[in-house]
């Protein structure tokens, strides 16, 4: 999870230009960091404590498929990096 804030922020210095929008881009990666832990803790702690098998199951498929999905738009900003990197 680390290197995967610390690629977004490289990528942001790297695509803008102005300190402002690199500063309002890197402000938008930490809140979605946060609101993601948040919503993972959240749902391993308190949700998944009394729920029906069948809802853990649900519940644990959905943060499995958000991690997922997390992975795949770290590797597509990765590719993105490498492609303005040897421009």
């Amino acid at each position: 999870m680390y290197a995967a804030h610390i690629a977004l922020m490289g990528a942001a210095v790297q695509i803008l230009d102005e300190r402002l929008a690199v500063s309002i881009a890197w402000s938008g990666i930490a809140l979605v960091s946060l609101v993601l832990a948040a919503s993972s803790a959240k749902v391993l702690l308190f949700d998944l404590s009394s729920a029906a098998p069948l809802i853990r199951i649900g519940s644990l498929l959905v943060l499995g498929v958000t991690m997922y999905v997390g992975g795949w738009m770290y590797k597509k900003v990765e590719a993105m990096d490498a492609e303005v990197t040897s421009k």
